[in-house]
């Protein structure tokens, strides 16, 4: 119970502290600049970003990493990857930090990826956002 208070109280005391910057981003969002408000909240360090700040910056656009999948080559081949719905409504929902609600599977983009490795001297490393590789692998789908 003692470290759930600490963590509200770390919370509000980063929330006070950043409350200028909080306020420029919640005006900024009310004028519908959302950029500016995302550029704002960034001046915030990660290790000072709270439930609020979170919130606000996806509110205001901004794209948050919430998985990734580290995948090493050992030979030749393609594997895809792919995401679906949940089979099991209401005990799997989609949630959305922030959110009290779930999402429904509506207005959810499933799709799918290819990953193809090309020889025995192939390596390195690739990132690319979701929407990149979503959108070069739908002729895939």
């Amino acid at each position: 119970m003692k470290l759930r208070q600490d963590l509200i109280d770390r919370e509000a005391q980063m929330d006070a502290r950043n409350q200028q910057i909080i306020s420029q981003a919640q005006t900024h969002m009310q004028q519908l600049q959302f950029n500016e408000a995302v550029q704002i909240l960034g001046t915030i360090a990660q290790e000072y970003q709270t439930f609020t700040t979170t919130g606000l910056s996806q509110q205001a656009g901004a794209t948050v990493t919430i998985s990734s999948i580290p995948v090493r080559a050992i030979k030749p081949g393609r594997i895809v990857f792919g995401i679906g719905e949940a089979d099991i409504i209401p005990l799997h929902e989609a949630l959305l930090f922030g959110n009290q609600d779930s999402i429904p599977s509506a207005d959810i983009r499933f799709g799918s990826a290819l990953l193809e490795i090309l020889g025995d001297g192939a390596e390195g490393e690739y990132v690319a956002a979701v929407d990149a590789v979503y959108e070069s692998m739908e002729q895939f789908n």
